[in-house]
């Protein structure tokens, strides 16, 4: 690959993989207060990046997930969004315009939001009510967000009895990381 960074990508993917702390207090505190499904939302590559695990927890879950793109969510709706929701987002930029406004749109119903942005400084993880920060390049973000959607999927199962081998899935994760 040309101009491709090996300390740098490597670096990415540890960093990534040390949230699990975070991850683990947000799914803790959410399920916690409860809900009672889970919504997946993103535009173009992220809302792409969703499908896996939306089969995932639909398959191999009872939380009940969907994914949707941002736009058509906001046009459409969903007769299952509610106060109860669970909505996730990503955006490495946080400044994708259908994305940041699809997370304002489902605030406004009351549902829990967790983005998940490469940068701090934006509105889309300013007003989110929990927010999973890795910095990253774009050339690292999908494999980035990649892990943090795992971690954060299998964290939900673990916490509603799903994932029993959640813990040592990350303690194997840590480990391949470390020795890329």
């Amino acid at each position: 690959m040309l101009k491709f960074n090996e300390n740098k990508y490597l670096e990415i993917g540890n960093n990534t993989v040390k949230l699990k702390g975070r991850i683990d207090e947000i799914v803790s505190e959410v399920s916690g207060k409860g809900y009672k499904n889970i919504f997946l939302i993103g535009s173009g590559g992220s809302y792409a990046m969703f499908i896996p695990f939306e089969y995932f927890l639909s398959t191999k879950s009872t939380i009940p997930a969907y994914v949707m793109i941002a736009k058509e969510l906001m046009v459409s709706g969903h007769n299952q969004l509610s106060s109860e929701s669970v909505c996730i987002f990503t955006s490495t930029s946080g400044t994708t315009e259908e994305t940041v406004a699809a997370a304002e749109y489902c605030k406004s119903k009351g549902a829990t939001t967790i983005c998940i942005s490469g940068k701090a400084d934006v509105p889309f993880v300013q007003h989110a009510d929990y927010a999973i920060l890795n910095t990253m390049d774009d050339f690292s973000a999908s494999d980035a967000d990649y892990l943090v959607l795992y971690m954060l999927t299998f964290s939900f199962m673990h916490h509603h009895g799903e994932f029993p081998n959640y813990e040592d899935f990350c303690k194997n994760l840590r480990n391949y990381q470390m020795h890329w």
